[in-house]
C-alpha cells in the first residue's frame, strides 16, 4: 500500500483542471491512492493510465441527493496514510484537513487565481516546481493554438449549473450567421443529457448526424471527433474543459468565475459578462442562489460570440454589447 492519498472528489471539469498537479504527484511519489468520484474513472484512464490507484468517493455535501460518504468515513479511509494532498478547497475538506492533522495539505483559493495555478501553490511544496503547460500537455510541451482561419466551429451545449447556460436560440443564430455570412461549418456538442437539444439544433440548422458529436466513455474517441473543428466555443461546462485539452476554445461565461475556472491554455479566449452581481451566488458556501433573471447570460448575444470568435487575437478589442468583455489566455494571466 502507498502512504500518498490525494483527494479530488469534483466532477469533470475540475478533474480536467487538476492534470498537471496530479502528474506532478505522480510523478514524485509514484502511484498513490486517489479518491475520487467514480464517474471520473474514464478521465484517470485517459490521463494517467499507469497512475494512481482509484478509491471510488461519492461525498455526501458535493450530491444531488445528499446521499454519500461523510466524514467518519472519509476519515476512517485516509487515517493510515502520511501524507494527504486534497486538492478541493472547501470547509468539509478544511475540516478534514485539520482532523488528520500536520500530514494533510489543502489549497486556499481565490476567484481571481487561476484553479491549476491554486492547486500548484499547495503541490509544489511537495513536488518542487513544475510547469502547468507541459504536464498538461507532455507530448507538445504547449497548448493548442489558436488558428489563423477558421472553416469549422464546433459548438459545445453543455453547462455546468444552470446559470451557466448560454440559451440555445443563441447558438442557433450564431450558427446561422457563421453559415451564411463566413462559409463557416459547424460541429454540435455535448453530452448524452444535451443529446435531445443537441438533435433539435440539428435539425433546425439541417445538420447530418455526422456534424453531432457526442462525448461518451472513450475520452480519445471524443477527442478524435473533435479534432475535427479548429475552434470550440461554449460555456463554463466538463465537456469545454474536455474539449481544451485537444482544441483552442471559447468560453463563454456568464455566472462563473472566469479568472478561476476559465479553460486551461495561453491560446483559449473568455468572453464574459462583468454584472454586479458576479461571481454568482451559486458560488457561495453559506447562501442559496434564488436568481430568477439570469442578466448575466441575457446581456450575452450571438453578435458578441461571434465577434469574440473572429477578433485577431491578443489586444483586440471586438465591438461587444454592455458590461462585456474579452479577454485572451486568461489561465496564464
Amino acid at each position: 500500500m502507498t502512504d500518498v492519498a490525494v483527494v479530488k472528489p469534483d466532477h469533470l471539469g475540475d478533474f480536467v483542471l487538476s492534470v498537471p498537479a496530479l502528474r506532478a504527484l505522480q510523478q514524485k511519489f509514484g502511484n498513490y491512492d486517489l479518491y475520487a468520484a467514480p464517474g471520473n474513472r474514464f478521465l484517470l484512464e485517459h490521463f494517467l493510465p499507469e497512475g494512481p490507484v482509484l478509491h471510488p468517493t461519492k461525498l455526501a455535501h458535493l450530491q444531488k441527493d445528499g446521499i454519500g460518504e461523510g466524514m467518519p468515513e472519509l476519515i476512517a479511509q485516509l487515517k493510515p496514510y502520511s501524507l494527504i494532498v486534497f486538492l478541493r478547497d472547501d470547509g468539509f475538506c478544511h475540516e478534514a484537513a485539520s482532523i488528520l492533522g500536520t500530514r494533510a495539505v489543502v489549497p486556499r483559493s481565490d476567484n481571481v487565481t487561476h484553479e491549476t495555478r491554486i492547486q500548484q501553490r499547495v503541490t509544489e511544496p511537495l513536488t518542487g516546481k513544475y510547469s502547468r503547460s507541459s504536464l498538461m500537455w507532455p507530448a507538445a510541451g504547449s497548448a493548442p493554438q489558436w488558428p489563423s482561419a477558421l472553416r469549422t466551429v464546433g459548438i459545445s451545449l453543455s453547462a455546468g449549473f444552470f446559470a451557466n447556460k448560454i440559451p440555445a436560440t443563441t447558438w442557433m443564430r450564431l450558427a446561422q450567421s457563421l453559415q451564411s455570412k463566413l462559409g463557416i461549418a459547424i460541429k454540435l456538442i455535448g453530452g448524452p443529457l444535451e443529446a435531445d437539444e443537441l438533435r433539435m439544433l440539428a435539425r433546425m440548422l439541417n445538420l447530418a448526424d455526422s456534424d453531432v458529436i457526442l462525448g461518451g466513455a472513450k475520452l480519445s474517441d471524443f477527442h478524435a471527433r473533435v479534432g475535427e473543428c479548429d475552434v470550440v466555443v461554449g460555456a463554463d461546462s466538463g465537456t469545454l474543459h474536455l474539449v481544451s485539452v485537444c482544441r483552442p476554445v471559447l468560453g463563454v461565461f456568464t455566472s462563473s468565475p472566469w479568472q478561476r475556472f476559465s479553460p486551461f491554455g495561453a491560446s483559449n479566449r473568455v468572453l464574459y459578462s462583468d454584472v454586479p452581481c458576479s461571481p454568482c451566488i451559486q458560488f457561495s458556501k453559506d447562501a442559496y442562489n434564488g436568481c430568477v433573471i439570469r442578466e448575466c447570460a441575457a446581456l450575452i448575444t450571438a453578435p458578441d460570440i461571434e465577434a469574440a470568435l473572429l477578433a485577431s487575437g491578443p489586444g483586440a478589442k471586438p465591438k461587444l454589447g454592455r458590461l462585456l468583455h474579452f479577454v485572451c489566455g486568461p489561465s496564464h494571466i
